[in-house]
């Protein structure tokens, strides 16, 4: 009889067991499930579906040399008219001091494009500026580089003028503007070294 009364003691705790397991389970389910929602985003990072323009870059083409000339230390000036060619109109100055060596100068231009040109309009002239040998070029005496005047379309009238080197990934870097003449629709660049480059008009 009394072993009868203890068990009826212990049966009657049975529901309190069963409740306090099924709250440990509940809560171990729920951490199961925020740890499983938090690595899934760790590992889908949030760039990956973010669509990010590309840069504009530039398709290469043929290159044609229009002009060249024999210039050493002493410096000299590559001038191209009446070639028919986007060439036209370019003045090329090598002040005195910028080379070391005699070398061939030649300037041409390459009938690539720019593609995914997000701002502004291309110019759609891309010249070609070379020397042989390939030499660079050093600071004149009178700390000029070699400049380079275009002659650019003014009838749409930009606000500004910005010049790109393409480099050997066909990427555009920004090449040193020094003036703009507005006057006379030119505009003058400068580079130490051989050059592919072409120019944006920005509104």
């Amino acid at each position: 009889m009394r072993t009868f009364r203890g068990f009826i003691r212990k049966v009657r705790y049975i529901p309190y067991f069963v409740a306090v397991l099924a709250v440990i389970l509940l809560g171990v389910l729920s951490i199961l499930k925020y740890a499983s929602i938090h690595k899934q985003k760790a590992v889908t990072p949030v760039s990956d579906n973010i669509a990010t323009p590309s840069a504009p870059y530039f398709v290469p083409g043929k290159t044609v040399v229009v002009r060249s000339i024999q210039v050493g230390p002493d410096g000299g000036t590559l001038t191209v008219n009446n070639t028919g060619t986007p060439a036209d109109g370019v003045v090329v100055t090598v002040h005195k001091g910028t080379l070391s060596q005699e070398v061939t100068l030649s300037l041409g231009y390459n009938d690539g494009k720019i593609e995914n040109l997000q701002a502004g309009k291309a110019s759609g002239t891309t010249l070609v500026l070379s020397t042989n040998p390939k030499v660079d070029f050093s600071v004149a005496m009178d700390g000029s580089a070699v400049q380079i005047t275009v002659p650019y379309d003014s009838s749409t009238k930009p606000l500004a003028i910005s010049p790109y080197a393409i480099d050997e990934n066909n990427k555009l870097q920004p090449l040193q503007l020094e003036a703009i003449d507005k006057a006379t629709s030119r505009a003058r660049f400068a580079t130490f070294r051989s050059v592919m480059f072409t120019w944006i008009y920005v509104y």
